[in-house]
């Protein structure tokens, strides 16, 4: 398993194109399949609450040395922090994930893309609440730490 650092601004073309949302949010430049896969949940699961999304999310940063909390929008990182946000969509129960590179200039990834800062509607993404990436809806807020 490769160690995780800090984002570095934002390089989309660093980015392998099998790589997911969670992959690009947390900064692991390796494919993975799903959220919870690095603390040994199953896979064969397809839809998730946001209660299990949580304890998944919260596990895979423990088994990979990070640090996370819930934050807000207007939370500063600190020193060896970042942000990201997390989305699901009900009708499937799919989730998606996005980061802040820098402050108020975020980004995302689709799995088979490079990452871009632009939601839907072409329109830079300042803030994630109210980004329009189709029938994503906004959750909240974490900050990772190294």
């Amino acid at each position: 398993m490769r160690k995780i650092k800090r984002i570095d601004g934002f390089k989309p073309m660093d980015w392998n194109l099998e790589c997911s949302c969670y992959d690009y949010a947390i900064n692991y430049p390796e494919p993975i399949n799903y959220v919870g896969e690095f603390s040994g949940f199953s896979g064969e699961q397809e839809s998730y609450t946001n209660e299990e999304l949580f304890e998944r999310l919260f596990c895979d940063m423990k088994c990979l040395g990070i640090k996370i909390r819930k934050a807000k929008y207007n939370t500063k990182c600190r020193k060896r922090e970042w942000k990201i946000a997390l989305f699901v969509q009900k009708e499937d129960y799919d989730y998606h994930f996005m980061r802040e590179d820098s402050h108020n200039s975020w980004s995302h990834k689709f799995r088979d893309e490079y990452p871009k800062r632009t939601d839907f509607k072409g329109k830079k993404i300042i803030d994630p609440r109210i980004a329009d990436i189709g029938e994503y809806e906004f959750v909240c807020f974490f900050i990772l730490k190294v």
